[in-house]
Order: C-alpha cells, then structure tokens, then sequence
C-alpha cells in the first residue's frame, strides 16, 4: 500500500538577514526546511569566505532543519563572481580543498547537507563542474548529508522555440544530487 508522501517546504533566508531575526521568528507552521547562506566561494588561498551569518544552527524550533548554502553570488550587491568560480574548478588541488572544506563545514554544524548555487558557467566549464558536484556528492554521501543543487533559470533559444541552459549538464546533476 502507498504511504503519502510528507512535503518538503524550503525557504531561504536572505544573506543579509542576522540569525537572531528569523531564527527565533514566527516561520510559518508549512515550512519543513531553511536554507541558509553560510558560505561564499573565497580566492586560492581561502576556498571559503564565510557569511557574517554562518552560525546558524542545525536544527530551529518546529524541528525544521537547516540546510547551508554556497554561491559565487552577492544577494546584496548582485555580484557574481564567474573568475573564482573558474579558478576553482579548474585547478584539481584548490577544487579538492574546497569539496573538503564544505564537507567539513556541513559535518561540523550538522546541517542537513548543502546546497550549491553557482551561477555563470560557460560550456567550458561543464565537465569541470560535473567532476565537482560528483566529488561534492560521494564525499556528502559518505557523511549521511544531501546536496541540493540549484539552477539559473533557462534562456530562450534565439529562433524562440526552447530553452538552453549553457554549461550545465542536466543528466548528471540530477544522478548526482538529492534534489534540483
């Protein structure tokens, strides 16, 4: 006999909102999940760049758990980073440091698992990036975590009849990622 499924109602906390404000607010009795920005991709010599708000705790009242997000983008200044981004996946060394680094920090602060929103890839950087989140996932795996992989909306094709997201590879993100 099927069992229904119980629902999963995330919401993201912008990145510039002090834990203090929506940790303790009245969150809505529908949300399961809260999906924090906890990490911004950092240079070389820092694969993370910690947010000013990434105390979050892994757990909020109503039992909601907490989810980390990483992004090459500022909410606030709308900056997106597509060097570091590039920098990071194409250099094995710095990519295996900043997969160990996440993993580390989401074991850490027992979240949930993580969620990774970088936005500007080109099709160069398609199989840099699949080679990323496959690493990202086995090692998450590993840990008992998820990973959660968001995506830019897609662009109309130019003759207008479908949509094209350049530089990433739907197949394999969905194999690798508990949910898109």
């Amino acid at each position: 006999e099927p069992k229904p499924l119980v629902p999963l109602i995330t919401a993201e906390v912008p990145d510039d909102l002090p834990i203090a404000q929506w940790a303790g607010a009245n969150l809505p009795a529908s949300l399961t999940e809260v999906a924090v920005p906890q990490v911004y991709l950092g240079d070389v010599n820092q694969t993370l760049t910690l947010s000013p708000f990434s105390q979050a705790p892994a757990r909020l009242e109503g039992n909601r758990t907490v989810i980390a997000v990483t992004r090459n983008w500022s909410e606030n200044s709308g900056n997106l980073n597509r060097r570091l981004l590039r920098d990071m996946l194409t250099n094995p060394q710095v990519r295996d440091r900043h997969v160990a680094d996440l993993v580390a920090l989401v074991e850490e602060r027992r979240y949930l698992g993580l969620e990774v929103d970088y936005r500007g890839l080109d099709e160069t950087l398609q199989e840099p990036f699949a080679v990323f989140l496959e690493q990202l996932s086995q090692q998450l795996l590993r840990q008992g975590k998820m990973l959660v992989v968001t995506l830019p909306a897609p662009e109309r094709t130019p003759s207008g009849d479908g949509w094209v997201l350049t530089g990433y590879d739907f197949e394999m993100i969905s194999r690798v990622s508990n949910r898109v």
